[in-house]
């Protein structure tokens, strides 16, 4: 190449500058080549072995029951360990193969496949709205009492509207849990308003329980994505319980929004 690489004594072998940048471009091409290989063995692979799954809890408990089943059923020579939890498992070090998770991907060294676009709304229930008037803004919530979904972050919900376009809003409130289903049972018993995904909803709203309100401005919602090592090649397991899972998600989200 006409370029020296390497540092040689006779005590010592280390790469010069240009020998180190050429040895880190050389590596990537190396494994990318591995992953391609890996992903032509994958494809022509059959599902089998050991599989190991995590989703959040009330998404695998109260929607991926039936998906689960048929999963199983389906491919009878797979080995499935689910760990429902709403922990934030490292993959790699936990030596997980695949995680449901809800809300954007933060860690890049992991590769994300969005599986469900999620919808969601804010929701009170008729008991609380007797004595008190409803919002007719999103600046409203702050004054008002909210159920929030508890996370590590500030509570910040984002609406859209036509006209006004994207409104951020800090809910006011002294109610946090880590449960949507519990905080749809809080915001039935009147105890709040609640920012709730409109699967989870749809069921009360049917029952005449909660009522959606603002519903001229759209409030964002985290998606549900299928997040697995990006270093890891799209095993055979993986890429069948992902087909196998986004239209059963798809369904669950049209019958239950409906």
């Amino acid at each position: 190449m006409g370029v020296k690489l390497l540092n040689r004594t006779t005590r010592r072998l280390s790469p010069t500058p240009i020998g180190q940048a050429y040895y880190e471009k050389c590596r990537v091409v190396l494994e990318r080549l591995e992953e391609a290989n890996s992903l032509i063995k994958g494809l022509q692979a059959e599902p089998k072995g050991r599989f190991r799954l995590t989703v959040p809890y009330e998404l695998g408990l109260l929607f991926l029951k039936e998906a689960v089943m048929d999963f199983v059923k389906m491919y009878p020579d797979i080995s499935l360990e689910l760990e429902l939890t709403n922990r934030k498992i490292d993959l790699v070090d936990e030596g997980f193969d695949l995680a449901l998770r809800i809300g954007p991907l933060a860690d890049s060294s992991l590769t994300a496949v969005k599986v469900l676009a999620m919808q969601g709304g804010i929701y009170a229930s008729p008991l609380f709205w007797k004595d008190r008037p409803l919002p007719h803004h999103p600046f409203d919530l702050s004054l008002s009492d909210c159920i929030q979904f508890r996370t590590s972050q500030p509570q910040i919900w984002k609406f859209h509207h036509a006209h006004e376009g994207v409104i951020e809003v800090q809910p006011g409130g002294r109610l946090q849990l880590n449960s949507m289903d519990y905080m749809c049972e809080l915001a039935v018993n009147g105890l709040g308003i609640a920012a709730l995904n409109r699967i989870v909803a749809a069921p009360y709203v049917r029952e005449g329980k909660l009522v959606e309100i603002l519903k001229d401005y759209s409030l964002a919602f985290p998606d549900i994505f299928a997040v697995y090592p990006s270093r890891k090649y799209l095993s055979p397991n993986v890429r069948a319980f992902i087909e196998h899972v986004k239209p059963q998600l798809a369904r669950i989200g049209q019958v239950s929004i409906l």
